[in-house]
């Protein structure tokens, strides 16, 4: 959908998505609207957006049985429509969230299907209240539920708790956590530059390292580096 988009024809996408039995097409519903530079017809998408928002995680049939696959064969798919989907009406900086979605995802693109999964899930428990782990497990199963579990800090949970909470569930939980946090530091030196939020992943890498970096597996080392090298580049000059 490109910027000149009429709420007419805005209208008329969200009216066929709506039909779609699942939910379907929400996901690309919220990557091309939300992208949009026309205001008007950015915040008359994001309104009704969240309007149905409400709407489909009330139906009863979104985590019904049919919709589970137990051998699950479109694990990595299936979970990335999900949660680009509950993060639909979510921003991350100036962009959809799904772009930091698709960026961590990609980091581990050569990784189990259940850590690919869990890489575009691993925010959906923290920021999208209506996902509960029960609803997560039933439709992706345990190993994936696990993971996403494991990165989701828990209410009155230090960092340090938190972290080695991660190091306990595993190495693939070690990585993800990197590669999030990785994947968090470019987009803070992009072109939206958080140098506040740069300024906590600062403070913050010796405790990651000292609890994490002796969890992390021959991935997690290579991303551990590329996270002390991002970081460095950080530094404002002296």
């Amino acid at each position: 959908q490109s910027a000149s988009a009429s709420e007419d024809e805005v209208a008329a996408l969200l009216a066929a998505a709506r039909r779609e039995p699942d939910g379907g097409l929400l996901w690309a519903l919220a990557w091309a609207n939300t992208r949009s530079r026309n205001v008007e017809v950015g915040e008359f998408v994001r309104q009704h957006l969240g309007d149905w928002e409400n709407d489909l995680w009330e139906r009863e049939d979104y985590f019904s049985e049919r919709m589970v696959d137990k051998k699950r064969p479109h694990l990595v798919r299936d979970a990335r429509q999900f949660a680009i989907a509950a993060h639909a009406v979510q921003r991350y900086g100036t962009f959809p969230y799904a772009e930091h979605l698709e960026q961590v995802a990609e980091e581990v693109v050569s990784a189990p299907d259940r850590v690919r999964a869990a890489a575009y899930l691993h925010d959906v428990l923290e920021d999208c209240p209506h996902v509960t782990a029960k609803g997560l497990e039933q439709r992706f199963g345990e190993e994936v539920t696990q993971l996403v579990v494991a990165l989701t800090k828990q209410a009155g949970e230090t960092r340090g708790e938190y972290f080695q909470r991660i190091r306990t569930a595993g190495p693939e939980a070690v990585d993800l956590k990197l590669t999030d946090r990785l994947c968090n530091v470019r987009a803070c030196m992009s072109e939206q530059r958080n140098d506040v939020l740069l300024q906590k992943y600062r403070r913050e890498q010796p405790l990651l390292e000292s609890i994490l970096a002796p969890g992390r597996d021959d991935n997690g080392y290579s991303t551990l580096q590329a996270l002390r090298e991002e970081l460095e580049k950080s530094r404002p000059p002296s």
